[in-house]
């Protein structure tokens, strides 16, 4: 009497099932497979078996094909899973993507009225993140879990005893159910994190809401808001460091910049009482000497900062030769008070040297009007003209500047102003290096423009230094005191 067998057929990563009878021939598989892969054919194909213990059996002519039927039945098993390759030297088409169909009730409707390119999710590499038995992983427990979760997640592993069992191991997943679902339990927060920590070090400002979609739309995977906002927070810690903990780092990063940037100038204050952070000021070595070849003029402003414990940040702001920003000092406070500005000021006070008598272009910064005279009594202050000034580098405003770090730890913070100003530095170092001209490009444009502008101009010579100049409005030009009648 004949009995029932179900062979799970797979070739590639497709899959189709056979219910056959212990009558049914081998070469009868052979057509049922040929004619479900159009690309294959009974001279192209070798297939092998497995069932139970016994593992890539070959399956070559009709007497296996009884074998392994009866085999089957004594082990008392419904299903056997057939795998069906190509031979060496054959060529493979593209059977996997576009199979053979039979007729039109397998046709899928859907894709032929609605057509798309297929997605390939990028949650599809997960499942080859688990190579071989014995294969190391080098983070230890947490990177194997890590790996493991994501396993489960894309090829479904059965759970027994609340433990997973790795008894054997195929490159052929058959584990999992043919059609995934998109929420998964398995998807926590600690996958989340791991998953979008490059994301988060390169852009602070991810969005929970922005990792969910980006789940949905590249990974087919469901996750909640709450799973979202803690796998982003654990990435921008593991990442950033703690908020807290930060404030603890600042004494060491002080103390290491001293130690390996000599020159520079960094201040703490701290509270007496509570031994509470209250501010921190810091003017790099490089940035110090800088300003000696700047124009003694500095633009103050503060700008607010975004992390846990909020903040602002005080900056004193040059420009270069060249009319680039250049940042000369910094400083954390908890608000923008006069207190704070005159410590800044004083501060600040510390790194420009006593003969030069300043110019500063500000807002009408709070508490900023009553510290100036205070720390600089002899300084020109302007108000309102800063934006004037600064037209030509809008895009280059330090707050700008600082858009997405506004939002790290403090520690953090300061670390990564600093590397910028070094990459800035080093840039503009190799763009001078190929200069030719005599001053800096900005000016050389200007002058030239200005000349070809004035050039219809007379000019009366009243001393070595002193000049008229007849145009629209005539003015005198003192080139020795470098001043004009127009006051430009």
């Amino acid at each position: 009497m004949d009995f029932f067998m179900l062979l799970l057929c797979c070739y590639g990563s497709n899959m189709f099932v056979i219910n056959v009878v212990q009558s049914f021939s081998f070469d009868e598989l052979v057509k049922c497979v040929c004619n479900k892969w159009c690309d294959l054919s009974a001279d192209s194909i070798t297939m092998f078996y497995r069932l139970s213990e016994y593992t890539n059996c070959h399956l070559d002519n009709n007497e296996e094909l009884q074998n392994m039927l009866l085999l089957g039945k004594s082990i008392g098993v419904e299903g056997i899973d057939v795998v069906v390759e190509q031979k060496l030297g054959t060529n493979r088409h593209s059977s996997l993507a576009n199979p053979c169909i039979e007729d039109e009730d397998q046709t899928n409707l859907l894709r032929r009225y609605c057509a798309h390119s297929e997605k390939v999710l990028l949650s599809s590499v997960w499942e080859n993140d688990i190579t071989h038995i014995g294969q190391c992983f080098t983070g230890g427990a947490f990177e194997f879990r890590t790996v493991l979760c994501k396993y489960a997640v894309q090829c479904g592993v059965q759970r027994a005893n609340q433990f997973f069992y790795l008894k054997r191991w195929t490159k052929i997943h058959s584990c999992g159910a043919d059609v995934r679902t998109s929420k998964n339990p398995r998807l926590n927060s600690d996958l989340v994190s791991n998953v979008v920590s490059e994301r988060i070090r390169d852009i602070p400002l991810t969005r929970p809401t922005d990792v969910a979609y980006t789940f949905k739309a590249d990974y087919g995977l469901d996750i909640s808001y709450h799973v979202a906002w803690l796998g982003v927070k654990k990435a921008r810690e593991a990442m950033h460091g703690d908020y807290l903990t930060s404030f603890d780092q600042l004494k060491w990063y002080g103390d290491a910049v001293q130690h390996y940037n000599p020159g520079s100038h960094i201040n703490i204050d701290y509270d007496l009482k509570t031994s509470q952070f209250k501010r921190f000021f810091v003017a790099f070595a490089a940035c110090i000497n800088g300003f000696k070849y700047c124009r003694p003029l500095l633009f103050l402003d503060g700008t607010f900062l975004k992390e846990r414990y909020k903040g602002q940040l005080l900056t004193a702001t040059a420009k270069d030769g060249n009319q680039g920003l250049f940042p000369v000092a910094f400083a954390i406070v908890d608000s923008e008070s006069e207190s704070n500005w005159s410590w800044f000021l004083y501060e600040l006070s510390k790194v420009i040297a006593d003969d030069i008598r300043m110019t500063f272009v500000s807002d009408h910064n709070l508490g900023l009007l009553e510290a100036m005279p205070k720390a600089f009594p002899s300084a020109y202050h302007g108000w309102g003209q800063r934006y004037g000034e600064m037209t030509s580098n809008v895009d280059e405003s330090f707050n700008n500047w600082i858009k997405e770090e506004r939002n790290l730890p403090i520690t953090k913070l300061v670390d990564t102003i600093r590397n910028q100003i070094m990459c800035q530095m080093s840039e503009r170092r190799d763009i001078a290096n190929k200069w030719n001209e005599i001053i800096c490009p900005t000016f050389e444009t200007n002058l030239q423009d200005s000349f070809n502008s004035n050039r219809s101009w007379n000019v009366s010579k009243a001393n070595d230094d002193v000049f008229e100049v007849h145009s629209f409005l005539s003015v005198t030009v003192d080139v020795g005191r470098c001043v004009c009648s127009c006051y430009q």
